[in-house]
C-alpha cells in the first residue's frame, strides 16, 4: 500500500526509460522515497496490448512499451476524424482494465497529466470503475500546464496525510478533481484549440462538467 504518482508517457518508453522525459527526471528525484511511479501510455491500448491496461508500472513494466512510439495527439483522438472515438474508447477501456489491476494496491493515488485525451480517458476511467475515493486527480489545461505548480500541489498533497482540503466533517483522504490555476503567458491560440475540441467530445468524457467530483479551486500556495 501507499502513494501512487500517474504521469503521461514520454518518448523514453522506446527506449525503456520514462525518466529520459523533462517533467519525468523532474518529479521522480522529488517523490520517489515517498511514491510509486507510473505511466498512461497509449502504446498498450493503440500498439500492444497485452491485457494489463494501459498504465505501465516504473520500472518493472518498461518491458511492455520498450521498442515502441507513438505520440498521443488530439488529432488521432478526435471523435470526429474516422478512428478517433474508436481509439478513445479503446484507451479508456484499456485504462478501465489498468485501474482495476493496480489501484487496490495503493492507498492514494496522485494523476498528473498533461495530455487533455489522456485526462479526459483517464477521469471517465475512474468514473466508471467507481474509484474515485482513493484518487486526487489535478485539473489543468494542457496547452498551460504547469508543472511547478502542479510539483508544489503534490508536495503539500503527499506531505498532508490525510489530504482532506479541510473539508469540515471529513476525517479522510478526499479523492477528487482539482482545478489548477493555469500559466498566464499562453498564447490564446492554444486555449483556443483545446476548447474548440471539448465541444466535440461526447458526454462520457465531459468531466470538466462533473461538478460533484471537484474539491476546490486552488491556488499553489494553499495548504
Amino acid at each position: 500500500m501507499g502513494n501512487l504518482i500517474i504521469l503521461s508517457c514520454n518518448p523514453g518508453a522506446e527506449t525503456g526509460d520514462y525518466l529520459t522525459g523533462t517533467l519525468w527526471s523532474m518529479f521522480y528525484p522529488m517523490f520517489k522515497d515517498v511514491a510509486k511511479f507510473a505511466a498512461v501510455d497509449s502504446i498498450v491500448s493503440l500498439l500492444n496490448d497485452d491485457g494489463n491496461g494501459a498504465i505501465v508500472l516504473y520500472p518493472e513494466e518498461m518491458h511492455r512499451v520498450k521498442g515502441f512510439d507513438v505520440k498521443a495527439t488530439f488529432e488521432m483522438f478526435h471523435p470526429e476524424k474516422a478512428k478517433g472515438l474508436p481509439r478513445m474508447i479503446k484507451h479508456t477501456e484499456s485504462l478501465k482494465t489498468a485501474i482495476t489491476r493496480i489501484f487496490p494496491q495503493y492507498d492514494r493515488v496522485f494523476v498528473a497529466l498533461n495530455g487533455e485525451v489522456y485526462k479526459m480517458c483517464m477521469a471517465a476511467a475512474i468514473e466508471e470503475t467507481g474509484m474515485w475515493n482513493k484518487v486526487r486527480f489535478y485539473d489543468q489545461l494542457a496547452a498551460a500546464w504547469d508543472r511547478k505548480k502542479i510539483s508544489k500541489l503534490l508536495t503539500r498533497d503527499i506531505r498532508d496525510s490525510k489530504a482532506t482540503f479541510n473539508l469540515k466533517g471529513e476525517d479522510k483522504f478526499c479523492g477528487g478533481i482539482v482545478c489548477v490555476p493555469e500559466r498566464v503567458d499562453i498564447e490564446k491560440k492554444y486555449i483556443d484549440r483545446w476548447t474548440e475540441f471539448r465541444k466535440h467530445v461526447p458526454e462520457r468524457w465531459q468531466y470538466w462538467k462533473w461538478n460533484q467530483r471537484f474539491l476546490c479551486h486552488c491556488s499553489e500556495g494553499e495548504s
